[in-house]
């Protein structure tokens, strides 16, 4: 990390600077099971966007009731679709 963005960093850990505001941000990963074809960049993004879509208009968002929970309206979520997600979770417990 650069030197200015060091200070800020110790400054936020420390409670030292002014107005600031925490925003809460959710990773969600999961095993992807629709295929995707590898054609390019740029249709590969917009196949994993499309998937990441579908998933959520299916969601049943009465499990959740944000209107009775003002904290999960600052929530960000950055959903990450994984192929193969058995073996991602295997590698990742060799190298820890």
């Amino acid at each position: 990390m650069d030197k200015e963005l060091d200070l800020v960093a110790e400054k936020i850990l420390t409670n030292r600077l002014p107005n600031t505001k925490i925003e809460l941000v959710s990773l969600v990963l999961y095993n992807e099971t629709k295929p995707i074809k590898l054609i390019s960049e740029d249709d590969i993004k917009s196949q994993i966007e499309k998937i990441i879509q579908d998933r959520y208009a299916s969601f049943d968002k009465s499990k959740i009731r944000i209107d009775e929970n003002p904290i999960l309206n600052r929530i960000t979520y950055i959903i990450f679709p994984i192929w193969k997600f058995e073996e991602l979770a295997q590698e990742f417990q060799k190298l820890i």
